[in-house]
Order: C-alpha cells, then structure tokens, then sequence
C-alpha cells in the first residue's frame, strides 16, 4: 500500500480533478486503488458521475464522529464503497468518501474538534488503525487522500502522518509560493515520522497555454524551484473544455487528449518512487543498468537502501531478482550476481536471457562447463531474439568452442526469420568450430531467400575458406582469370585466397594484379580496418614490404579507434580488436621475413 496525498494551497488548481485521473488510470492498469475524500468542507469525489454510490455512504466524518463517541474504530469497511465500471484489467478502484453530505454530517463535522481529538482522545493511534484497516480490508496498490486546501489540523494529517508521497499542485504566483513554502518545510522538518520522509512531487498547474515571451512563467518557475528547493516538476496546461464542467473523467472518456497524456505522466512520475509496485522497481532496475545510470540517488547509500527495499517487498520475485542480478555484474560483484540468478531461476523466471547472463558470469569466474550448460539451455528455449541466440553461440564458443554444432540443431534458431539470423553468423565466424554452423545457417539463406542472397553468399565464400573447404569456395565464387572490372573486388581477393590456399602457393599472377588494383585505389574504399589489412596481405604477398607495412599500421589504427571485433584476413574469422591487431602484426612479420604464413593456411 503507498498512501499518497494530493494537496494544493490555493484552490482553482484542479487538484481533484488530478487526483480523479490518475487513480482512474492505475485502476484500468490492473491497479487496486483507494481514493479517500479529506477535504471535508468541501468534500468533490462524489461530483463525479462514475464515482457516485447507488446510496448515500458514510465516509472520513462518520468514522471519526463514531470513533469519538465509542471510544474505538469501526470497521472500515463500513465506510467504504467500490465503484464500477471504472477498474480494468483487474484493477479496483475504491471510494472513502467524506460522508453522507447531509444535514447530519455538517452536524457531525462541526463537532469534530481535531486538536482534542489528538491531544486528549489519541486521534494520532486512530489514524494509525485507519491506515492498517485499509491495508487489511482491501490490500490497495495505492491509496489516494484528497486533501482540504490551506493551514489546516487536517492538512497536517493528510501531509505528514499519513502519506508516503504529497503531490503538490499550484498556480505559479507569489500567494502560492508563500503558502506553499511554509507547508513544504513542515513536510520535511517533521520529527515525528520514524519512518522516511514523504516524498514530495511538485506540479505546476492551470498554466496557460501562452508564449511566454517576456519569461514571466519561466522567471516565476525559477523562483518556484528556488524556494521549495525542487529540480524536475511536472506540469498540467490550462484546458478550454465544457467537458471540465460536466466533471468528465479524461483519462476514461477521452484517452487521447492532451489533458490524458499529462494525467498518465503524473501517473507514472508517483509510481517511480513506489518500489512496492512491481513495475516501478522494474523500471527504477533497468534504469539503472543503462549508461546514464540511475537518476534519484545522490550516494552510493542512498542506491543501496533503495535496492534493499525492493527486496524486501519483492523477496522472491524471479524477474526483479534477475535485474538486480544485471545490476550486481555491471559492479564487478559477480559472485553476488550469479547468486542472485540461481535464486531468480529457483523463483521460476527462467527466459533464455538468466541462463545467458549466468553463462556469462560462469564464464568470467572460470567455470566453462556451466557456461556452456547454460548457452546450451538458453538455445533450447524459444521466443529467443537473433540477438540472444547469437550471444549464445558467442558465450558456448569461449566457453566450450567443440560444441558449436548444436546452434545449427538448437530450437531457437528455427524460430527466428531466415533474413534476421546474421548477427547469428557474425558470432559464429569468430570461431573455427562455429564454421560448419554459420554456413549451414547461409545455404539455408540462400536457397530460401532470393532478394537477400548477395550479402549471404559473400559470407559464405569467407566461411568455406575459413573451415578450410577451398575448392568448395572455388567453385561458390566461380570467377574466372579475367580483368578485374569484371568482378567484384571482394570475390577476387577471397579467390586469390582459396587458390592460395589448396594448392599452397601463391598464385602471383591473381595477387600482382590485385596489387596493382590497391595502388591504384579506388572512390569507394571501406572505411574499416579490414580493407587495408587486406591490402597489406597482398602486398607482402607480392613483396612490396614497404607498402605491406604502412597498410598493417593503418588497419591496426583503425581497429585501436574502433575498438569492436572486424574480420581478419589472416586468420578468416572475426577477430577482437586486440587479436586483429596481432594479427596485423604478423602480416608485417610475413612482409619482413616469408613467415609466419597466414593462419587460415596455415591451419
């Protein structure tokens, strides 16, 4: 349950109606909510037509004039009606009114003395059993207080006693500030909560939808922000709608305005804070795991009480154990995060991407024979993207590279659309084993997909010639000794290669004449670091060892600036930058001295 308070010192400010909008939004989210009406002099829920009882209902004034005369609290439930109509997906949605409305209830309000009632009669412990009848009674997602505007006895019960959250709405003049400010700081000097303070959510509203070309808004804001100390505010614009008068419920009969969307963003900016939603925490998790980090912790401290909260409400949430799991590797604490995996995967969550990321946290600690179980059982689960299946094969290949063949036979491949599994191929061409797969994946390719054979059939010719299958290559390149302007420079170098390689001597003529091609550069030149590595085999190939040189230092430049795997000639695979680098290293060698001879020959 996370009790928030809407609360506005001026009126005019449509806090109600905010109030009526969001709860009706997480109501149709699935949401259990609680809406409760302490604006007791002017009591508004009722107004709306889809929050009306069939009957009138007691509500806050009856529960408290009965908890003065009888000395104890009545149930709840009495005082509590449920709407229809409004929930969805699940949802309930709630109404603790402020009371009948009748003559008896201004008679029983007028007699409710709330200082008495706190100093003399323990109107703080009844409050107190208020809060955890609604717990009990209905075990609302979020309930929402309605608080009366002003300096009030009751505006310090919905402010501070009651709530885990206040949203504060205000028309951005000098009365509200000074009103406001002096609520603000009550919140967060209050010494009586042993628990955290309220969060507070600042929302400038009724704005009108002018230019503010003199930067009278944006001047007031600044003041705003200033004073009650606030960074980020969210805001909700004048709206000229007779719909307003008929107290329409926006976010239930016109989801697709404007006044909706800034209703749903209110919405969301309260759940953010409310790690007891499982959402929310979701959300707070995956945040955190991107690049700009988590955006409401200040210390190191404050991170960790929050992550200790959302295992306290959510111990055995498999999903939530996983991302904090995520979170744990992205720290360098990966004996806690393979830990948080297996109890994630005890709790039931077991989607191919824990057993991936536990494959990859087995693998950092040495243990390659779980990694390789957990790839193995990832690629046999379904509904897995190209790109997990790829990082499966990735993860299997370092982990043990002799078991590659079962992503060709895994379950998961099947299921993904022929022209999407190139990443698939791209992390099987970093190792040898992976070959026979990756090409097996590209026949398949071909045979079925004629508007995408090209780029397939490019690849196809590097993984034959790197599974060491040359003539096979020979034969799939078919280019004929001829001009070079007749094929595609690609296909020639990759046939000068598979000659090279089967016979196991240089084909000079087919390498001078790619030399000359080089020399003469061309327009359109890659710009990767494969091209000039290429280059600088040929060259040393032919002897221009000068040439071989300063082409193995630019693709090693190259590679240091990209820094992400590239495909390497010399072994004909996709290599780390480092390993290209190496690489490029021993074409220069070679260019020097004959030897080493290319890997992919050599092997």
């Amino acid at each position: 349950m996370y009790i928030t308070t809407f609360y506005s010192f001026k009126g005019g400010v449509g806090r109600t109606f905010a109030l009526v909008n969001v709860a009706t939004a997480l109501a149709r989210a699935g949401r259990t909510v609680l809406i409760v009406d302490f604006d007791l002099e002017a009591p508004g829920l009722q107004t709306f037509a889809e929050l009306k009882p069939k009957k009138p209902s007691k509500g806050v004034v009856e529960f408290v004039s009965d908890y003065i005369a009888a000395g104890s609290t009545a149930d709840v439930r009495d005082y509590v009606y449920e709407t229809k109509g409004v929930a969805a997906n699940g949802g309930r949605l709630w109404v603790m009114p402020a009371g009948t409305g009748d003559g008896n209830y201004r008679r029983q309000l007028s007699n409710i003395h709330w200082q008495t009632l706190y100093a003399e009669q323990n109107g703080y412990l009844m409050m107190e059993d208020l809060k955890a009848q609604w717990e009990d009674a209905f075990a609302p997602d979020y309930v929402f207080i309605d608080s009366r505007t002003g300096h009030t006895d009751v505006e310090g019960i919905c402010t501070r006693q009651l709530p885990d959250a206040v949203v504060l709405l205000f028309f951005p003049n000098e009365q509200n500030l000074a009103g406001l400010a002096e609520v603000v700081e009550d919140i967060r000097s209050d010494r009586s909560r042993t628990d955290r303070l309220p969060k507070l959510h600042f929302v400038v509203s009724n704005v009108p939808e002018l230019d503010d070309e003199d930067d009278v808004l944006k001047g007031s804001l600044q003041r705003f922000r200033k004073s009650l100390r606030f960074t980020s505010h969210n805001t909700i614009r004048h709206y000229p709608s007779l719909a307003l008068v008929d107290q329409c419920i926006f976010v239930l009969n016109r989801p697709k305005s404007r006044l909706t969307k800034e209703y749903l963003k209110l919405k969301d900016t309260i759940i953010l804070h409310n790690m007891r939603d499982r959402e929310a925490a979701i959300d707070y998790l995956r945040q955190g795991i991107r690049p700009y980090g988590f955006r409401f912790e200040s210390t190191k401290q404050d991170l960790e009480r929050r992550l200790e909260e959302i295992r306290s409400y959510h111990p055995n949430d498999g999903e939530i154990l996983f991302f904090i799991a995520l979170l744990r590797r992205s720290e360098g604490r990966t004996d806690e995060a393979l830990q948080l995996l297996d109890k994630a995967i005890d709790n039931g969550f077991e989607q191919g991407k824990v057993f991936l990321e536990r494959a990859a946290g087995r693998l950092y600690t040495g243990d390659r024979s779980g990694a390789a179980e957990d790839a193995l059982h990832a690629l046999g689960l379904s509904n897995l993207s190209d790109t997990e299946v790829a990082k499966a094969a990735r993860l299997l290949g370092m982990a043990e590279e002799n078991r590659l063949d079962a992503v060709w036979e895994c379950a998961a491949l099947r299921e993904i659309p022929v022209v999407q599994r190139g990443p698939i191929v791209q992390a099987l061409m970093r190792f040898r084993r992976g070959l026979p797969s990756a090409i097996k994946i590209l026949e398949f390719e071909i045979d079925q997909c004629s508007s995408h054979k090209g780029n397939a059939k490019s690849l196809l010719s590097l993984c034959l010639i790197g599974d060491g299958r040359f003539e096979e290559a020979l034969q799939h390149l078919g280019v004929k000794h001829e001009c070079l302007s007749k094929s595609n420079i690609s296909d020639r170098f990759n046939f000068a290669m598979s000659t090279w390689a089967k016979s196991n001597a240089k084909p000079d003529e087919l390498l001078n004449e790619l030399g000359k091609y080089f020399e003469r550069g061309s327009e359109d030149v890659p710009g990767d670091a494969n091209y000039p590595q290429c280059c600088a085999l040929v060259f040393a190939a032919i002897g221009n060892r000068d040439e071989a040189i300063k082409h193995a230092l630019e693709a090693k430049r190259r590679i240091e600036k990209s820094g992400e795997m590239a495909f390497s000639c010399w072994r004909y695979l996709n290599a780390l930058p480092k390993d290209f680098s190496e690489d490029c290293d021993a074409i220069i060698e070679f260019a020097k001295s004959g030897n080493p001879m290319p890997k992919f020959i050599a092997n």
